[in-house]
């Protein structure tokens, strides 16, 4: 009978063990306890009569590579990249985004491209920022 109740705590250790280890995977998985480096904002005024489209934003990564296929066969490697689009907070004038500029996620992102889309009676410009 004793040794049942010597066993018990031990079997409580591996269980408690495994659920942290699968815990832990799961958060580093999906990035939620990932640092993120510098932020940048944006920020756009606009008049009434005017509207913003979802902001677009290009991350690229030298950790995660793309590979691309080569005509002669084979393939070779790309820094990675990452699209993203945004709708940017605020009221009828005044819209704001705030996002990391480089060194978050398992890749460490580095935003590359944004492209902020205007219209004005129908009219649509685009604004990119290198």
């Amino acid at each position: 009978m004793s040794k049942s109740n010597d066993n018990m705590p031990k079997k409580k250790i591996v269980i408690i063990t495994v659920l942290m280890i699968f815990f832990l995977l799961f958060f580093f998985r999906n990035k939620i306890f990932l640092p993120i480096g510098e932020q940048v904002s944006f920020s756009v005024s606009l008049p009434k009569e005017m509207a913003i489209s979802p902001i677009k934003l290009m991350y690229r990564s030298e950790i995660c590579k793309a590979s691309k296929p080569r005509a002669e066969g084979g393939s070779y490697k790309v820094p990675g990249y990452y699209y993203k689009e945004v709708i940017p907070s605020g009221n009828g004038d005044e819209y704001k985004y705030d996002t990391p500029l480089k060194g978050w996620g398992v890749c460490l992102w580095k935003l590359s491209n944004v492209m902020i889309e205007i219209s004005y009676n129908g009219l649509l410009k685009k604004t990119w920022i290198q």
